[in-house]
């Protein structure tokens, strides 16, 4: 923690605590893509808090950039290299992480470009690759709802499309967060396959 110093004519501030987090290039590739799971799937990840299978797929990944930057692993995950690499697959597979990843990282791009609009209904089908955006005014957010209900309640059962409304407030904010790295998700998706192909070296025991 450091102590905050402002310029001199303005010391309202001064004296309070400030927190600097640093991170490698690895550990922000996961944090970005954290958040931008969170922000798709409506859970507070980064909070410890949503999806079990996302929070455990998250935490092993931790676990295999760990060794990859020769750190100590996360706690409760697996110590030997190839059964955290079989649990990773697993939940790779379920939650369609690779595609998954793409289409956020494409979507964001596009929606934090827009200028419009205030909401977005989207609709992501990762099987085929495809992303359908709709987009509505300030004053239309009634009929964004009623249309993101609609069409949540006709995914078919087991799918792995998803339905998200967000806003550019939402995008705006993830992008201040991220300035350097926006949503750059496919830095993350490149350590998934190298961590899935077995490239990095063993958790420390």
């Amino acid at each position: 923690m450091f102590d905050y110093k402002g310029p001199r004519e303005n010391t309202s501030y001064d004296g309070l605590k400030i927190e600097v987090q640093v991170r490698t290039r690895l550990q922000h590739a996961w944090a970005t893509a954290v958040e931008a799971v969170g922000i798709f799937t409506k859970q507070a990840l980064k909070s410890n808090q949503g999806d079990e299978d996302w929070l455990r797929f998250f935490a092993l990944m931790g676990s295999a950039i760990a060794a990859i930057e020769k750190c100590n692993p996360i706690p409760n995950t697996p110590l030997d290299k190839q059964n955290l690499i079989n649990e990773i697959k697993i939940l790779s597979d379920s939650l369609h992480v690779g595609e998954m990843l793409m289409v956020y990282n494409t979507t964001i791009q596009a929606v934090g470009a827009a200028k419009d609009a205030k909401y977005f209904l989207l609709i992501l089908d990762p099987d085929a690759a495809k992303i359908t955006v709709r987009r509505y005014k300030a004053k239309e957010s009634e009929k964004a709802n009623r249309d993101y209900t609609k069409l949540e309640s006709e995914i078919v059962e087991n799918s792995a499309t998803q339905v998200v409304l967000v806003s550019v407030e939402n995008i705006n904010a993830l992008k201040r967060a991220y300035p350097n790295y926006f949503l750059d998700t496919n830095t993350f998706s490149d350590v998934v396959k190298q961590v899935l192909n077995g490239k990095f070296p063993d958790p420390i025991k």
